[in-house]
């Protein structure tokens, strides 16, 4: 049986030795490429953007009635429940002969488009709110189809590999 000490104990060592032996294994980029991933698409984006939804919502769209709200917060969140379905599209459905590039392109210019359109138009004379949840869903698409690369799958695979 493993002797257990003091540094396997420690969870900063831990990670920190994890961390070397990943970086030593498959190299510096692999492993910058897991963290922004995990760490910045899916931990800090992701929750920026969802806190930040009901000011926006209640404040700049006008709706204060939480059910509205609620169909707002739907809306923006299906990209995440349909992850699984826009990575095996990119799949099955190479563009350019490449599995996910340009769909990671094409929903970075969407999400980014509806980004600027949300903070600098005038929102709420649009639509009554139908505008901007479908550019909130954009939003949200962008950053789901983003993380399909990072952790699912590889973003420049040939459809003939």
């Amino acid at each position: 049986m493993a002797r257990v000490t003091v540094k396997d104990l420690n969870v900063f060592a831990r990670t920190y030795h994890f961390f070397t032996r990943l970086s030593a294994n498959f190299g510096w980029r692999f492993v910058a490429t897991l963290l922004s991933a995990f760490v910045g698409v899916k931990g800090v984006l992701y929750t920026l953007g969802f806190t930040s939804y009901l000011p926006y919502i209640r404040y700049k769209v006008g709706v204060t009635e939480p059910t509205r709200y609620q169909a707002f917060l739907t809306v923006s969140r299906l990209p995440w429940a349909l992850k699984a379905m826009i990575g095996m599209v990119s799949d099955l459905l190479p563009v350019a002969g490449l599995h996910k590039r340009y769909y990671i392109l094409g929903s970075a210019v969407l999400g980014t488009i509806s980004s600027a359109v949300l903070a600098a138009a005038p929102i709420r004379r649009w639509g009554g709110g139908v505008v901007a949840a479908i550019l909130l869903f954009l939003v949200s698409l962008e950053s789901a189809t983003g993380a399909l690369w990072g952790t699912e799958g590889q973003g420049g695979v040939s459809a003939s590999a």
